[in-house]
């Protein structure tokens, strides 16, 4: 859900797929996207100066600019940051993983999201402590979890349902190791649970159940990782609200959990407590979920999206015609986002998603209500890809 995106041009490791950056000069003059990551009402990029920009809701100074004041229609810079390697984006926060290892992360900090060791919300980036060997960084509606060169993923923040994975249901203000995982090399999280890609090409997942999103035949919530069933050759993995996704290496796209508004495409709106197979995707490379809808890029460059529409989310109309009704009951099959072309990224956020494209050319769609996607009218919504002038 709540995740980091980066270019498709380098070898992909992860899927809400983690894909490795240039190491390029901060003297440059004209920076580059390098990634991208959605949330619920903001959205952040990472640019080839390792500084990293947000634009949308500010409340809690999720922007991490060193105000609470809206900044709708313009990105801002985060501050104090200028070694960015990944940017992950929650809820109400964001963390970013820095080239020597560390973590950041600002905004609301109700239940310890920020892993600094406090309650109180961060304008600007706080340290995420005993975070020293980080690659990856991931966020959930109220947690965030680091994957580390060793293979081995950290959690903090709230952990109602066991998202962090350290056998227990406590909040932790400060990292704790998630048990039993130490092959792992990518991760995502989704509103109370996370999951995580293995070496071996095997999902582990952990955390809220309630629709089957651990996708181990159960309901039952397990606050340790548990084997998604039936899963083999992953390649890339993503995570909504209540539901997850796979990527295989033949290039098709799996998901399981929640499936009221058609969020795991295979044409039905009926729940999979085990993976189903997404209608119609034979060339994926990455998948991403939000709230009720999810996405995937294809190695064509294009992007397929499907689920709950109410704000256009999904980038089209069930009949291809702006001037009618959007719909409302949700998209059960994919269908291509229109007007995208050379897409190297995507995240999906909450009830928004967004692209990069060539020439540093972000597009975003769907709900706006906290200017979320970039558009000066804050309360607007589109089912067109819009671009998002992240770079002054």
């Amino acid at each position: 859900m709540f995740r980091r995106c980066r270019l498709a041009l380098a070898p992909i490791i992860a899927g809400f797929v983690v894909l490795m950056a240039p190491s390029l000069s901060h003297s440059e003059a004209s920076p580059t996207v390098l990634s991208i990551s959605a949330g619920g009402g903001h959205s952040c990029v990472v640019l080839s100066t390792g500084t990293v920009r947000c634009w949308g809701n500010n409340r809690d100074g999720r922007l991490g600019n060193g105000k609470l004041t809206q900044e709708f229609g313009r990105s801002v810079q985060v501050a104090d940051i200028n070694t960015a390697r990944q940017v992950a984006v929650g809820l109400n926060f964001s963390c970013a993983s820095l080239a020597d290892g560390t973590g950041r992360c600002w905004g609301g900090n109700q239940y310890g999201q920020l892993g600094n060791g406090a309650t109180t919300s961060a304008v600007t980036p706080v340290v995420v402590k005993d975070l020293h060997a980080a690659t990856d960084v991931t966020a959930g509606f109220f947690h965030a979890c680091a994957l580390s060169k060793a293979g081995t993923i950290s959690c903090w923040g709230r952990n109602d349902h066991g998202q962090l994975g350290n056998a227990a249901q406590v909040d932790s203000t400060v990292p704790v190791p998630v048990k039993g995982v130490t092959e792992a090399i990518a991760l995502s999280a989704g509103l109370s649970h996370t999951c995580a890609l293995l070496k071996p090409g095997t999902v582990r997942c952990w955390g809220s159940n309630q629709w089957g999103e651990l996708g181990n035949g159960t309901k039952t919530d397990s606050s340790m990782p548990v084997d998604v069933a039936d899963l083999q050759s992953v390649t890339a993995i993503g995570t909504g609200n209540s539901f997850s996704c796979a990527v295989l290496a033949t290039g098709k796209v799996k998901c399981w959990g929640d499936n009221r508004r058609g969020q795991l495409g295979n044409g039905t709106s009926e729940g999979a407590l085990v993976p189903v197979e997404t209608t119609g995707i034979t060339s994926a490379i990455k998948v991403d979920g939000g709230s009720l809808h999810a996405c995937t890029l294809l190695r064509q460059g294009l992007v397929n999206c499907w689920g709950f529409n109410q704000v256009g989310q999904l980038g089209y109309t069930t009949q291809d015609d702006p001037s009618r009704p959007i719909q409302e009951q949700g998209i059960s099959a994919p269908d291509e986002v229109r007007g995208l072309r050379s897409v190297s990224a995507l995240a999906v956020g909450l009830m928004h998603s967004c692209s990069l494209e060539e020439k540093n050319m972000v597009k975003c769609w769907g709900g706006n209500t906290n200017g979320g996607y970039f558009t000066m009218r804050v309360a607007a919504s589109t089912i067109t890809p819009i671009e998002v002038k992240v770079i002054p």
